[in-house]
């Protein structure tokens, strides 16, 4: 049965898009377009009238048939822009053999658009007959409506910045930490129940006690386990040890006995806290179990649980009593609305006061909806936008899931019709599922719904701010060092099984690989199979658990279709040729993590494609050397993919390339490192193999300082595999690839000089570096003074085997009047130092009186591996966890804990890994 937004789905890109009338009016069709365009306004109006409305007999046959007749428009559309694009690319003599009949004639289009208008208006006709007249057509551009939502003003709400989750719950806090602390010398496993409501802050008391320093002081251990992401194959205990071991390989399958005693393992003697968010009853089958085998803990350890089903988890799991988390007070519920309503600008005036406070009360003290509203609102610059939603809200006295389910709907119902396809589409992800920001627009792209510019990545982020603004989307966070610097979401779980209620047709997960996918548009796979039967209609098919076999997907490749977005996520061989003739609609196709060797030659004649990922695939060895001819191509991830050693020749012609995870320089021009002259590159950059530069000229035509948003950037003068790396010019080299001062992460890799470059302290160069990563320089016997780097909040030294002192002799000095110099601040942010196997280094500083002189006032973690040479560990006042192993580690913690020095942290607080 159809449904308003699988309708919408379609629509929306046919009228954001420009329908090509410019390239075909000349060929007697571009009045044609025009009406076809102004019937799909009206389409979309009428169905988004549909969505909101009570249903009359013979909606759901008429949605059905505007469906199928839009579907057809689509279709057509699609085949209309392909022959622009080869038309464009004076392709059309080389490619048009390759598609055959499958390119309808000019005759054939016409008369097809032709039949294509008149069901359209027909269909118009009768939904005005039942009820949905035509009316108000609704902005035509995607870009207009997302030009009207302010986006200049938003900003990404990280997890840090988002305080206003925590507002009034401070008791709630005292009472848990206390009696987590009180149990300090229990043997037995302190279970601790935390339950409520939907949307009150059970979530958000855990993670306030998680975050208390007296807790964080108190456990040795803290995990934290998202137990809504638990379905399928993956149990509860399987997610624990996942966590434990960071989705290492190798894990245990999934017998709770085996995972029973990897848990013992990792756990045994160690003071944990584990918080286990959002259990269901249905994760409790195997708690007793599990109990016994978290129960091997030290004394005091304990596990918090929070979720919905108060009396059976209370029941099940709980050795306390529940601790029941309760409706917030107005005053603090106007306080966690209006952190979020005046975000944007809105001033705040007595009137508004009054009618915010009102719009809290109605919210019925659960903070999920204040904050909901609060997104709402602050796109509601003046008091009469303030009043309709006030006038919106349902009674106070409705249930906590009432409540949050008509928030949830009121917002909803105010998304422009063009942006509520953009969330709809996040559903197809699993619940709690932490998609990587680019990846989410680049399939919304793939889709259509971004609208050609040149600018569609700008757009996209646009569009996911204001969702992220309008709480749609949360939990957005920024990844360390050695993870790709992205950004990643995930969808509130009552906003996911909203949106999934919506888009219940055009958004489907396949336990069962076995079930039709006639009537779907949108796919996640779940398991190891491929779909059987008719898949024309699809237009996403994502598989991103593993184990996919490449011959059971042989009829995806080699039957018709209309897939616009395909990810295969670890499938374990690739055999199977990609027919351009049934691809040809492709965008985007991500293989990561695949045991794939070659991608299929093919593949290059594929118009429409923008991103290729192919991410962690060890066993690719090249791409086609025909990939230059993608002039479309966008994105392509080919890091981790250490066997891949020459780059195709001529990648310059790719000049939309925006993200280029990877480049190996070669010998030729061809493919050199003048090939990136003229790429605007954006995010991350691996350069390999720079002993190939010839010379200071050609690393300049690189023109690294010029492209402003690269923010990392790895340099190494080998590959993986390869002997001893020897360049008379390395210095020389280094300094021409001069980064902008936007970088934030910088690795230097195998660099074969005894001194590297100025600019690594330069902090007018690098003023924005927080993480600067050296290994393998094995003839570097001193570092520039990165100390002086504002930012710099890690910094990661491996394998240099001539290094003695960090820094040299000579010290920095400002000078103070008449007295001469003063030491400045040393690494005046630095969080994170890690030293790996530095055989000589000595110290951090050359000579005695320097080196008691230098301090690191907010080094918090040290890690020391193998440095038998080195005579002190480093002065910090806020130590929190120390590693040292290897040679000479008795040595050093012994120095670390004697008198004269233990006064320069606090051993009480300190958590020590000593091998």
């Amino acid at each position: 049965m159809a449904r308003p937004m699988d309708i919408c789905f379609l629509v929306s890109p046919l009228v954001s898009t420009p329908l090509v009338v410019q390239h075909e009016s000349a060929r007697g069709t571009a009045e044609q377009h025009r009406r076809l365009f102004h019937l799909l306004l009206d389409v979309r109006h009428i169905v988004t009238e549909a969505e909101g409305g009570a249903r009359k007999a013979g909606v759901d046959d008429w949605l059905g048939a505007v469906l199928r007749a839009v579907q057809e428009a689509d279709d057509l559309m699609d085949e209309l822009q392909l022959r622009v694009v080869l038309r464009s690319a004076q392709q059309v003599r080389k490619i048009f053999s390759i598609y055959g009949n499958r390119l309808v004639s000019r005759w054939r289009m016409r008369t097809s658009l032709r039949s294509v208008i008149r069901k359209l208006e027909k269909l118009v006709g009768e939904g005005s007959g039942l009820g949905f007249p035509a009316g108000h057509r609704a902005h035509a551009s995607s870009g207009d409506a997302i030009g009207q939502l302010h986006l200049q003003a938003c900003t990404v709400l990280t997890e840090d910045q988002g305080h206003d989750q925590f507002v009034g719950r401070e008791q709630d806090t005292e009472m848990i930490v206390e009696e987590l602390l009180k149990r300090r010398d229990r043997r037995e496993l302190t279970v601790l129940p935390i339950v409520g409501a939907g949307g009150v802050g059970k979530t958000a008391v855990a993670q306030m006690v998680y975050q208390d320093n007296r807790t964080v002081d108190h456990f040795e251990l803290r995990l934290w386990v998202r137990a809504s992401v638990v379905d399928g194959s993956s149990t509860l205990a399987k997610k624990i040890v996942d966590s434990l071991i960071g989705g290492q390989r190798g894990l245990p399958g999934d017998d709770i006995d085996a995972l029973g005693q990897c848990l013992k393992q990792l756990l045994q003697g160690r003071r944990y806290l584990l918080v286990l968010d959002d259990v269901h009853r249905s994760d409790c089958h195997e708690w007793p179990v599990l109990q016994g085998h978290l129960a091997c803990g030290e004394a005091g350890s304990a596990v918090i649980v929070t979720s919905r089903d108060d009396k059976h988890i209370a029941t099940v799991v709980g050795t306390l009593s529940a601790h029941q988390v309760t409706a917030l007070s107005d005053e603090d519920m106007w306080r966690v609305m209006k952190d979020r309503a005046l975000s944007l600008g809105a001033k705040e005036s007595p009137e508004l006061v009054d009618a915010g406070m009102e719009i809290a009360r109605r919210c019925g003290g659960i903070p999920f909806a204040a904050k909901v509203i609060g997104g709402l609102l602050s796109f509601k610059m003046g008091l009469t936008g303030w009043i309709d939603v006030r006038n919106s809200i349902a009674c106070a006295n409705e249930s906590p899931e009432n409540i949050s389910s008509s928030v949830i709907r009121l917002s909803y119902s105010h998304l422009p019709p063009t942006v509520k396809q953009w969330f709809v589409f996040c559903a197809l992800f699993p619940k709690d599922f932490e998609v990587d920001r680019e990846m989410l627009i680049q399939l919304w792209m793939a889709n259509d719904f971004v609208l050609s510019s040149g600018r569609e990545e700008e757009k996209g982020t646009w569009v996911f701010n204001y969702l992220v603004q309008m709480c749609f989307l949360e939990g957005v966070e920024k990844l360390s060092w050695p993870e790709w610097a992205g950004v990643k979401c995930r969808a509130q779980s009552m906003f996911h099984e909203f949106a999934r209620s919506i888009g219940e047709n055009v958004l489907t997960l396949l336990s069962n690989p076995n079930k039709s996918m006639e009537e779907t548009r949108n796919f996640r796979l779940r398991g190891y199979g491929a779909p059987a039967g008719n898949i024309s209609s699809v237009r996403t098919l994502l598989c991103l658990e593993g184990g996919c076999a490449a011959y059971s997907w042989n009829s995806i490749f080699s039957q018709p279709n209309s897939l616009r977005a395909l990810g295969l996520h670890c499938i374990q061989s690739m055999h199977a040729s990609i027919d351009p003739r049934h691809m040809r609609h492709l965008r985007y196709l991500d293989l990561s993590k695949s045991s794939i060797t070659s991608l299929p030659k093919d593949i290059v004649k594929l118009c429409f494609l923008q991103t290729i990922r192919l991410s962690q695939c060890p066993y690719i060895c090249q791409l086609p050397q025909d990939m230059s001819s993608i002039t479309g191509l966008r994105h392509l991830y080919i890091d981790g993919c250490p066997r891949i050693e020459n780059m195709p020749p001529n990648m310059r012609k790719l000049k939309n390339l925006l993200i280029l995870t990877t480049y190996v320089v070669g010998n030729d021009d061809s493919n050199g490192i003048n090939q990136l002259e003229h790429m605007n590159l954006t995010a991350q950059l691996e350069l390999y193999n720079l002993k190939n530069v010839k010379s200071v000229e050609n690393a300049l035509m690189a023109k690294l300082h010029s492209k402003q948003k690269l923010t990392q950037l790895t340099l190494c003068w080998g590959m993986f595999r390869d002997g001893e790396v020897n360049q008379d010019c390395a210095k020389d080299l280094l300094e021409a690839l001069r980064p902008n001062e936007n970088l934030e992460v910088l690795k230097i890799w195998r660099f074969p000089d005894v001194t590297l470059s100025t600019w690594l302290a330069s902090n007018t160069v690098l003023p924005n570096l927080e993480k600067l990563i050296l290994v393998a320089c094995k003839q570097c016997t001193t570092l520039p003074e990165v100390g002086q780097l504002p930012k710099l909040k890690l910094l990661h030294l491996e394998r240099m085997e001539s290094l003695k002192h960090i820094y040299g002799a000579v010290p920095s000095t400002v000078h103070s009047g008449g007295h001469g110099g003063v030491l400045t601040e040393e690494f005046p942010r630095l969080e994170k130092l890690i030293l790996i196997n530095l055989r000589n280094l000595q110290g951090l500083k050359d000579g005695t009186e320097l080196e008691k002189e230098l301090a690191f006032p907010q080094l918090v973690e040290l890690t020391i591996i193998n440095c038998p040479a080195l005579q002190k560990i480093p002065s910090t006042p806020v130590l929190k966890h120390l590693t040292v192993e290897g040679e000479n580690h008795k040595n050093l913690i012994t120095r670390a804990f004697s008198s004269n020095v233990s006064s320069t942290f606090s051993t009480a607080a300190l958590s020590c890994n000593l091998y």
